[in-house]
């Protein structure tokens, strides 16, 4: 798993980009994900070899320090 934030999103488009910790940016598709997303929000995310190119996959949010959980009733 890679770590990185948040640069960009365009609901419209339904893409986001994120700035790993290489300082590398690559995108994600949103509809793909379960979380809702803003810019500057830190994540952990895979990379997938996509229509050619590297996407960010399985993006998911990390709050303070925790693996953002849709489920998890106390945060």
């Amino acid at each position: 798993m890679r770590n990185g934030m948040i640069l960009s999103l365009n609901n419209k488009a339904g893409i986001g980009v994120i700035k790993d910790s290489n300082d590398q940016h690559i995108l994600f598709y949103i509809e793909q994900q379960i979380a809702s997303f803003k810019r500057g929000q830190v994540v952990y995310f895979e990379i997938k070899y996509l229509e050619g190119v590297l996407r960010a996959v399985n993006v998911t949010v990390i709050i303070d320090g925790r693996i953002y959980d849709k489920n998890d009733k106390q945060g």
